[in-house]
């Protein structure tokens, strides 16, 4: 059966593509820039396995793309003589073969605000040169390979980082040094079943943040000694069974690191609330 490839009508702003084995996009050449897609805005593709590469250069007017399900996708690739995109929102959902985000993303995608890496367990690091410095929130979810590697995550340069969430993995300690920028506001840790300790040297930067929810990490049983940063004002915990019944009491040790916090909910109950 030969590649199925699509031509997309010149004024189509929202396209979605579904289970279509034989997917393929023909990379439109530097000197046909007529042939792409301006007008294309949100592109969302799921179950399309014979996809292997994505070329953003001909779609150059899209801000949402959306990548489901496709197991043999391993590369989204910028070719050479595109100047920027405009895209903002980035989701690469269920592609365990993906491995790299495009080397030139950090000059091309100034636009990039939201990036969601969801259960790609190819991917081993962020491409070269980091990511963007206009990113704003960022995922990232079961990828064991890049959590061993935290310092090449460079995102202590990323002073518009607003939002993190990691889900889904094996490590026992988080985070390791200062990965995050001061700027970070608000981060999310959720379903680590291996986590036991927090690292108060990942954490002591972070003078911006206000919101911590930790959930399901049933191995965690104490913060930090030096305690969490002096800047939060909200704490979420839910399904860390030992660390909840540390914080039930307000004469106990980890109660007393936590003190400062105005909002304290255990498994959504509100403990401390809100003035």
């Amino acid at each position: 059966m030969k590649p199925w490839q699509t031509t997309i009508q010149t004024s189509c702003k929202h396209l979605r593509i579904g289970t279509c084995d034989t997917l393929k996009f023909e990379l439109v050449a530097n000197d046909t820039t007529g042939s792409c897609n301006t007008s294309l805005e949100t592109l969302t593709i799921e179950n399309c396995d014979s996809l292997p590469d994505i070329p953003l250069g001909n779609f150059p007017g899209l801000q949402v793309l959306s990548i489901i399900n496709c197991k043999n996708l391993q590369t989204i690739s910028i070719h050479c003589g595109v100047q920027t995109l405009n895209l903002q929102r980035h989701t690469i959902r269920n592609c365990d073969k993906f491995k790299l985000l495009p080397t030139q993303m950090t000059n091309v995608l100034q636009s990039l605000a939201f990036l969601d890496l969801d259960i790609c367990q190819g991917i081993e690091r962020f491409s070269e040169g980091g990511l963007p410095s206009s990113l704003q929130i960022l995922y990232m979810i079961g990828r064991e390979k890049l959590m061993t590697n935290q310092k090449g995550w460079g995102l202590q340069t990323l002073t518009r980082l607003r939002y993190c969430r990691i889900q889904n993995s094996d490590v026992e300690s988080f985070p390791n040094d200062s990965i995050f920028p001061p700027s970070l506001e608000i981060l999310t840790l959720g379903n680590h079943p291996n986590l036991w300790t927090l690292n108060y040297k990942g954490l002591q930067n972070l003078t911006s943040l206000r919101h911590l929810t930790i959930w399901n990490c049933p191995q965690l049983q104490s913060l930090p000694e030096e305690g969490l940063p002096s800047s939060l004002t909200a704490l979420d915990i839910n399904g860390c069974g030992l660390l909840n019944q540390r914080l039930e009491s307000e004469k106990g040790e980890e109660w007393q690191k936590i003190r400062h916090i105005r909002c304290v909910s255990l498994d959504q109950r509100l403990i401390r609330g809100c003035d």
